[in-house]
């Protein structure tokens, strides 16, 4: 396991260092505003990529196969101040290198549908042959045939989507207990994303009101909250109640970490 923890870190190492060989080499920095920007974002790429060194179980295999553009916007996204916004911008990643592999199983049940008189798979096995020579094995183990057809939001979502049969899915356990999203694939090669967790790389419902509870409690105090049982009042009851009380206390966990 941790090999593998290794092998998916040097993938993003790879990717980053990708981007800021192109980003040097490109004409982006003209000015000095251009170039102190241009430093700004390598130097969070440099943090992110250090970050892993000590969490490597926010790496996945994925990684290889994300492009140095992926990992500008990510690490561009905001300043990296904590904890949450180290772990929101690794599952920013994962979620954009998930999707590749998605594309990738996408063209393999083309190629699947082409070399078979139009049959769809009904299965992953059916589609491994089709996959790129180079395709990273370690990515397989993540993934699995879904038998049942549904998506994570049940038989509904067959008409829903029109009544397409997702024949494959992510089923590895979860990276990230806040920040964690699963794919699947159906069997005309649609790519689909769940959100699995209590927030997504583009839009918090539990994570923002507890950084909002934060400042409110030190606007109102002149310092910050030692505990997570100090900002209940300053979050809603319905928010509390949907997350738990022992997520928002590992939110709040993850926003006072810097």
């Amino acid at each position: 396991m941790l090999e593998k923890s290794n092998e998916s870190i040097k993938d993003i190492q790879d990717a980053l260092d990708k981007l800021e060989r192109e980003a040097r080499q490109n004409s982006i920095a003209d000015t000095e505003a251009g170039g102190s920007e241009l430093d700004q974002w390598l130097g969070a790429a440099r943090k992110l990529r250090n970050s892993l060194k000590y969490h490597p179980n926010y790496a996945i295999p994925e990684f290889k196969y994300l492009t140095a553009k992926e990992c500008l916007f990510f690490t561009a996204d905001g300043p990296l101040q904590c904890e949450a916004d180290y772990r929101k911008a690794l599952a920013g990643l994962r979620q954009d290198a998930t999707l590749a592999v998605g594309n990738i199983f996408k063209q393999a049940v083309k190629d699947f549908s082409n070399a078979n008189n139009g049959k769809a798979p009904t299965q992953l096995s059916d589609i491994v042959n089709y996959l790129p020579k180079d395709f990273d094995p370690r990515i397989l183990e993540r993934y699995e045939t879904n038998a049942s057809g549904e998506t994570y939001a049940g038989a509904d979502a067959k008409t829903a989507l029109g009544g397409r049969h997702w024949i494959i899915k992510e089923a590895a356990p979860p990276v990230d207990s806040i920040w964690n999203s699963a794919r699947w694939v159906s069997n005309i090669g649609e790519v689909g994303l769940k959100q699995t967790g209590l927030d997504t790389p583009s839009g918090a419902w539990a994570v923002d009101p507890v950084r909002n509870a934060i400042k409110n409690y030190a606007k109102e105090h002149g310092a910050e909250p030692a505990s997570a049982g100090q900002i209940g009042k300053y979050i809603k009851a319905d928010t509390i109640n949907r997350a738990g009380e022992d997520k928002i206390n590992e939110i709040f966990q993850t926003l006072m970490n810097k």
